[in-house]
């Protein structure tokens, strides 16, 4: 049989060296109003294999302490940030700290925005002329999320239901005068809108109307009432939907045409009482005063907007 030996030896065994922790902050973040916000620290420390513990805490508010979030990736609610200014980068700071009292910070920012993009839009030429193209632009829309874009234009140009046409440039033509509320919508890549409207006006190239009468003299007998017709005047842009709002004759031809004797009307008819009176007649009714036998009747006829033409 073998014969053995036995020494005992004694082990001491010695604590490491304290590796201070590290942490990186996880940002910048961006949201936008109303989202909470999801953290994402990363922390690491050298002796958590040998049993050291570390702790994470957050400084949202920028007050010093570390008394907003804890952990390395909590989610912050909304109600947390909503005093916080739009637009504006917010220092936060995320703090590690180990068992044995070592620590690390990592600094970072906070940005909100707005939530909804912003249309703007405008139409070129405004005033505008009928069966002339405008071309609507609606390329200073925006978002004030950087990360965020605007997908869709939609244009509503005529005024009445349903959109008429979509891009960023939209061409359409006015075939009638008139003054029309325009409708930008815009939405962005997660299906949030905005619309803003204006006016567009369209009266360039409106031409006066043409007043004509059916005789160029007008025979009266003695006694006779007297019918005159300026049915025959004409609005030249009636394509776009001017049109004659007005006859008016001037009968006495003092320049006024809303004199006690003046007419309305495309045809109207002058009793011949009234037609002594308005030309000023002596009493017999057969010597004329100051001028002879001729005498000159004014029509002057005016459309929408108004635009005036005169012919004697």
């Amino acid at each position: 049989m073998g014969q053995t030996d036995a020494l005992e030896v004694e082990i001491e065994v010695l604590a490491a060296e304290n590796v201070p922790p590290s942490i990186a902050s996880g940002g910048p973040y961006v949201l936008d109003r109303g989202q909470a916000l999801q953290l994402q620290a990363r922390a690491t420390d050298g002796n958590l294999g040998c049993g050291d513990e570390i702790a994470v805490a957050w400084d949202l508010d920028g007050d010093g302490e570390f008394d907003d979030a804890v952990g390395a990736t909590p989610v912050v609610n909304w109600d947390e940030l909503d005093e916080l200014a739009l637009g504006e980068e917010h220092p936060i700071r995320v703090r590690v700290e180990d068992a044995a009292g070592e620590s690390a910070v990592a600094e970072t920012t906070l940005t909100i925005y707005p939530g909804d993009p912003v249309a703007r839009g405008r139409a070129n030429p405004n005033p505008a002329g009928c069966n002339r193209r405008v071309v609507f632009d609606g390329s200073a829309s925006d978002h004030p999320n950087p990360e965020r874009r605007i997908v869709q234009y939609e244009w509503d140009v005529d005024g009445r239901d349903g959109w008429d046409g979509g891009g960023r440039l939209f061409r359409y033509r006015y075939r009638r005068f008139g003054s029309y509320d325009v409708t930008l919508r815009v939405t962005d890549d997660l299906g949030r809108t905005a619309t803003t409207t204006f006016r567009v006006e369209v009266n360039l190239g409106n031409r006066p109307p043409l007043a004509r009468t059916s005789r160029a003299r007008y025979t009266v007998l003695e006694g006779d009432d007297l019918t005159l017709d300026g049915s025959r005047s004409i609005d030249r842009d009636a394509g776009c939907g001017d049109r004659i709002v007005e006859h008016a004759w001037d009968l006495d031809d003092d320049g006024d045409f809303d004199g006690d004797h003046d007419l309305r009307g495309a045809r109207p008819t002058v009793a011949w009482a009234d037609l002594v009176e308005a030309l000023q007649w002596d009493g017999n009714q057969r010597q004329i005063a100051r001028r002879g036998d001729r005498y000159e009747v004014t029509l002057r006829v005016s459309d929408t907007p108004v635009r005036m033409a005169a012919a004697a």
